[in-house]
């Protein structure tokens, strides 16, 4: 080889490094970008596929049908109960569950609420408040077992409720 073709095949690798490396940058990243979106959305379809409850504490809580009904809507949550449960017993045969959905309202006492929460936080499991649209829950705001179980969120309306089940249940790791 003559010093013109080295110099010639010198200069084009000089010149295409940058871009050599560029493209190998780009491409690391984006399956790092890709392996991240998997896993996102097989956490998300994990959850999805395992049911989750709907409980009342409150006598005055008559049905959550409205609730119920707009879950059931939306095609995600096809593992929606029929229906709301009064007996928390249940909660604790229930080790599969995905996420658990307290409803409580004004008349609500707070010592059965400590109760129902000392048995869900037994499970680890994501806790939504539903407050029915009641904001004036004062207790509930201050509640220390509630402070203390980071798990929880707190819903005011149907559509929250809907956006904090399918937040929950797109970002929570599960643990079979």
């Amino acid at each position: 080889m003559s010093t013109t073709t080295i110099e010639i095949m010198t200069n084009l690798t000089i010149e295409a490094l940058p871009h050599l490396l560029t493209f190998l940058l780009t491409l690391f990243v984006s399956l790092r970008l890709i392996k991240w979106h998997y896993k996102k959305e097989k956490r998300l379809f994990d959850n999805l596929s395992r049911p989750f409850e709907i409980y009342t504490i409150s006598d005055n809580i008559k049905s959550m049908e409205v609730e119920i009904n707009l879950i059931k809507k939306n095609k995600f949550f096809h593992n929606c109960p029929d229906k709301a449960l009064k007996d928390l017993r249940n909660v604790e045969l229930s080790e599969n569950l995905s996420l658990v959905i307290l409803a409580i309202d004004l008349n609500t006492k707070e010592e059965d609420f400590n109760n129902a929460l000392n048995k869900v936080s037994s499970l680890k499991k994501p806790l939504i408040l539903y407050t029915l649209g009641d904001k004036q829950i004062k207790w509930l705001y201050s509640n220390k077992d509630i402070k203390d179980y980071p798990l929880h969120t707190i819903s005011n309306t149907p559509l929250r409720l809907v956006s904090d089940i399918f937040t929950i249940l797109s970002t929570y790791k599960n643990d079979k």
